[in-house]
């Protein structure tokens, strides 16, 4: 009759255990991932209103915003590794890099569309599908390294931001003189 209650006690003991360890690891995989959301959200905040207040009428004036995006970036990294994120911030903040790289291309390629002529918008978007789909091949690429692994979403993410951070770079310097 003691063994029983030996093993009844120790199950419920292991229960209760593995009930709070649950919680507390999800509590903080969602406080981080708010964490990393937050600062993520306050760049993005901050980078439109510098557009808003600033009219992007020049090369330098696009090549400054994309540093400031750097700059902002690292900043997140930093402030990252000072935490002790896990996996789900680490996923969050580098879907966030990508998503502002992103939204970056998307704002070039409106002024290009609006200032290009007829034939070479048609070249430059059939540049950029290409690039898309080797962008994409190179992003799947790189998460098949981590295959099963619990980063392989995270180094997907990662390659789209640096892919994409690349073409931005690329998109202003060879469209540099309808920029001006």
């Amino acid at each position: 009759m003691k063994n029983i209650r030996i093993w009844i006690v120790l199950i419920l003991i292991l229960i209760a255990g593995t009930g709070f360890t649950r919680y507390t690891s999800r509590y903080v995989s969602i406080h981080q991932s708010e964490t990393t959301r937050e600062a993520a959200g306050s760049v993005s905040e901050e980078l439109s209103t510098q557009t808003e207040t600033t009219e992007l009428t020049t090369v330098s004036s696009y090549l400054t915003r994309l540093e400031d995006l750097d700059q902002e970036i690292e900043r997140m990294r930093n402030r990252e590794k000072e935490t002790t994120a896990g996996y789900a911030a680490v996923k969050v903040r580098t879907e966030n890099e990508w998503r502002l790289w992103q939204a970056e291309m998307d704002r070039v390629l409106d002024v290009l569309e609006k200032q290009l002529d007829v034939e070479t918008r048609e070249t430059l978007f059939q540049e950029q599908r290409d690039w898309v789909r080797d962008r994409e091949s190179k992003a799947i690429a790189a998460a098949t390294k981590q295959s099963g692994a619990a980063l392989e979403e995270v180094e997907y993410n990662r390659s789209l931001g640096a892919e994409t951070r690349a073409r931005v770079y690329e998109l202003v310097r060879h469209y540099e003189n309808i920029l001006q």
